[in-house]
């Protein structure tokens, strides 16, 4: 929907070859089509209209049973976080900025269909899983007001130190933030790769993009019952903040800083931990090397010594050399001989050194990320 006829008529004209398109000129002709049964699966919503704006007429469509579950995506020339977080608030999925590149529309389309698709194949099993989910949040709220919410931070960080791998961090950082009540997405950043998490499993385009624009907000960054905590390698994105519980909601934002936080060190030493297993791969690879090469060079040393000495012995005769001056001579030969060969076993000795500072790197790295079966903790 548009206040524009121009722009309406450009956007009917583009999609209507592959899909089913109605336009609307305003919030309120929008609304008196649903109250008339239209219940489309995609709504293109311009911000900036007369009358209700897009933000408003979003509230309004999210409200209503008929379009509840329809994916609202905003056009508009602002693209700010400020702005998407705004659009993200009423329960828009996705975010397309003016001028429209119709390529990139196709695409966002597209994406929308298959969530669609998959949103309506799990309707079946929606309300068991809604209500196992609901079941496990109860017990795990009771659990914590039984033991106090700072019993959550403890327990994380406690647990953190155990986590390995970027997912494996990541479930423990969901199920924390699950622990309160809560649901969160995930952004984890390892040796310059994202790797992307969230509570409910699918996270929407629009989820996405705010992930991709917060590292450059501040640490904790809220709008509404949205929180977004940003650290170092980690940004979470908690998306039901309890806003008519103030004083828990303050308390949470707390928590959750401290919990994220331990998130961020816990992802540096796992970064860390891997660089120097990587550097260790190199550098027992390269001593491998090293060695093979100093066997065939000694080896080679030997055989042309043995060449030599052979060699020697024939051109004996033509020297005309007593027995006592060739047996000092051979002497002579096999006494540097020795030394030569004594020079690669010093080698190979150092060898042996290398490989004892390689064993130190490791219980190094083995000490910056502790295997999980080597931790105990006294409860």
């Amino acid at each position: 929907m548009d206040d524009s006829p121009t722009e309406v008529e450009i956007l009917v004209e583009l999609l209507s070859g592959e899909y089913e398109v109605t336009a609307a000129m305003s919030g309120t002709e929008a609304m008196a089509l649903v109250n008339l049964g239209f219940d489309p699966n995609v709504i293109l919503l311009d911000v900036n209209m007369t009358g209700v704006d897009g933000y408003e007429t979003c509230r309004m469509l999210k409200e209503d049973p008929a379009t509840v579950n329809s994916e609202v995506v905003f056009i508009s020339g602002n693209d700010s976080v400020e702005e998407i977080m705004k659009g993200y608030e009423v329960g828009a999925s996705d975010y397309l900025s003016k001028p429209i590149q119709p390529r990139e529309l196709m695409s966002k389309l597209q994406v929308l269909a298959v969530q669609i698709q998959k949103r309506s194949h799990a309707m079946e099993d929606v309300s068991s899983a809604r209500e196992e989910a609901q079941s496990a949040r109860d017990m795990a709220m009771s659990a914590i007001i039984d033991a106090g919410e700072q019993a959550a931070v403890i327990d994380f960080i406690r647990q953190c130190g155990q986590a390995t791998t970027v997912s494996g961090l990541g479930s423990l950082l969901i199920d924390a933030v699950e622990a309160y009540g809560l649901e969160a997405s995930l952004r984890l950043m390892m040796s310059g790769k994202a790797e992307y998490m969230s509570s409910d499993d699918l996270m929407t385009p629009l989820e996405l993009e705010i992930l991709q624009k917060s590292q450059n907000v501040s640490r904790l960054y809220q709008s509404g019952s949205k929180l977004i905590a940003n650290y170092p390698g980690v940004v979470a994105m908690i998306k039901n903040l309890p806003m008519e519980d103030e004083e828990r909601c303050g308390r949470l934002r707390d928590h959750l800083a401290i919990i994220v936080e331990s998130a961020s060190n816990q992802l540096k030493a796992i970064n860390l931990s891997e660089d120097v297993s990587a550097l260790l791969v190199d550098f027992n690879n390269s001593l491998d090397r090293v060695q093979i090469q100093q066997t065939a060079c000694k080896k080679g040393s030997v055989q042309l010594l043995d060449a030599l000495s052979g060699e020697i012995q024939k051109t004996f005769n033509d020297f005309g050399l007593s027995e006592a001056q060739e047996s000092e001579l051979m002497g002579t030969i096999s006494q540097y001989a020795e030394r030569i060969l004594a020079n690669y076993s010093e080698g190979i000795g150092l060898d042996d050194e290398m490989k004892n500072v390689s064993d130190g790197l490791r219980i190094i790295a083995d000490k910056l990320v502790p295997k999980s079966e080597d931790i105990e903790f006294d409860v």
